[in-house]
């Protein structure tokens, strides 16, 4: 297990040191569909830092639709339930590209094991400013304290700081509905 971890933390230094990320290679986009609960993020993006005090664990929901990926994520907030749901072009495996009312979105899944976790990064461009927001996903809502370490080794090499992160609290509350 130590092998691995230290192979994970490696590659995930490498991807992260590099100016230009690159997905995880031999990404199998099939094996990373489903649910998956988000256990951690960082972000240095101005709407994150105001959001991340009222945060409850979300559920995110990948699945394929025609040549697209859909990407849905439920979350609690004061309101209820809200969704978010996103159909991403592939740019390549593992590497999608979406627009949002913040902008235009670079989506990349760093590192999966797809049984028990994922790293995915998000570029934001929005009014001439970029945002990077990084996540850490788990198949249920714990990870190991290994994989955290990575995770929060990745935060640092990409230039976040501590303050930049959230451990998502709560327990996933709201279920992905289907349109």
């Amino acid at each position: 297990m130590l092998q691995v971890t230290a192979a994970i933390v490696l590659l995930l230094c490498i991807q992260c040191q590099a100016i230009d990320l690159k997905p995880q290679a031999n990404f199998d986009e099939t094996k990373f569909l489903g649910k998956w609960f988000g256990v951690m993020a960082a972000s240095n993006c101005p709407v994150f830092n105001i959001m991340k005090k009222d945060m409850t664990m979300p559920i995110i929901f990948y699945a394929k639709e025609g040549n697209t990926m859909k990407r849905s994520v439920a979350f609690k907030t004061p309101k209820g339930c809200q969704q978010m749901d996103s159909s991403m072009e592939a740019v390549e495996s593992g590497h999608y590209t979406h627009n949002s009312v913040h902008g235009d979105n670079e989506f990349m899944i760093l590192k999966t094991d797809y049984t028990s976790f994922a790293m995915d990064y998000t570029k934001t461009v929005h009014e001439g400013h970029d945002c990077v927001t990084f996540e850490l996903y788990g198949r249920t809502t714990e990870v190991s304290g290994t994989i955290k370490e990575a995770f929060m080794h990745g935060v640092h090499t990409m230039g976040l700081k501590d303050e930049d992160t959230l451990t998502i609290p709560g327990g996933a509350e709201c279920e992905v509905k289907e349109n």
